[in-house]
């Protein structure tokens, strides 16, 4: 059986593209607690 392997390159843009989708879900969060005036412990119970 052949062997898979991850080059670098590869392996830094996919976390790249995962810590930016983290942010962006974290931002829209954080819009949705001041649009509709909940608790900011909404926030950490989400993640």
């Amino acid at each position: 059986m052949k062997d898979i392997t991850i080059s670098g390159k590869r392996i830094k843009t996919e976390l790249r593209w995962l810590i930016i989708s983290l942010a962006i879900a974290f931002v829209f969060n954080i819009y949705s607690i001041i649009k509709y005036k909940t608790s900011l412990a909404e926030l950490f119970t989400s993640l």
